[in-house]
C-alpha cells in the first residue's frame, strides 16, 4: 500500500511542484489549500484535493480520515509587506495556522513532517555568505519572526509526538507555472 502525504499548500508554486515529484514517486497524495493565492489547476490530477483553509478546526477530522504518514506544510501568507502593515494577521495565519497543522499530525503519529520556512526573511542582513544552517536568525520582519517561531514550535511539537521533521529554508524560487 503506497504511503499518504498530505502538502498544505499544495496548489501553490512550490507546492504543485512537491505534489508532482510526490506523484511520480507513487504516494498517495492529499492537497489542502484555501486557493487564497494558489491556483486548483496547478494540482496534479491524481492527487486529491481538498479545499480548506490550515486554521480550520475540520483540518483534524481531515487527517482522522486520511491518516497521513508524512506531512509537507508549504501553506502560508507569503508577504513581508502584507506582516509589516499587519503582524497579528500574519501571526494568525502562519503562526496559528503552522500549529494547527501541527497538532493535527501529531494526534494521528505521523512518520515526518517537512516545513517550507524561509531563507531571506529568517536571517534579516547576512552576516556572511553563503548563508548556512549556523547561519545566525534576525528576522527583520513579522513574516520571518513567524517562521522563526514555527521552526521552535516544529522542534518542540515533534518531539512530543515522536515524529522526525526537516526544515526547509528557501531563498529566491522561479520556475515554470
Amino acid at each position: 500500500m503506497a504511503q499518504t502525504a498530505l502538502v498544505t499548500g499544495g496548489a501553490g508554486f512550490i507546492g504543485s511542484h512537491v505534489v508532482d515529484r510526490l506523484v511520480g514517486d507513487g504516494f498517495r497524495v492529499v492537497v489542502v489549500d484555501s486557493l487564497v493565492t494558489g491556483r486548483r489547476e496547478a494540482v496534479h490530477g491524481e492527487a486529491d484535493f481538498r479545499e480548506l483553509d490550515v486554521r480550520s478546526p475540520r483540518l483534524a477530522e481531515l487527517f482522522k480520515a486520511e491518516r497521513p504518514d508524512v506531512v509537507f506544510h508549504l501553506a502560508a501568507a507569503a508577504s513581508v509587506s502584507g506582516s509589516v502593515r499587519n503582524p497579528a494577521k500574519d501571526a494568525r495565519a502562519n503562526v496559528m495556522g503552522s500549529i494547527n497543522v501541527l497538532e493535527a499530525a501529531r494526534r494521528v503519529g505521523i512518520e515526518r513532517f517537512v516545513f517550507s520556512s524561509t531563507g531571506g526573511a529568517l536571517y534579516g542582513e547576512p552576516a556572511y555568505l553563503p548563508c548556512d544552517e549556523a547561519h545566525p536568525v534576525r528576522p527583520l520582519s513579522p513574516y520571518g519572526a513567524a517562521k522563526n517561531a514555527v521552526e521552535g514550535y516544529v522542534h518542540a511539537i515533534a518531539g512530543l509526538g515522536g515524529f522526525g521533521y526537516t526544515l526547509l529554508r528557501y531563498g529566491n524560487v522561479y520556475g515554470p507555472r
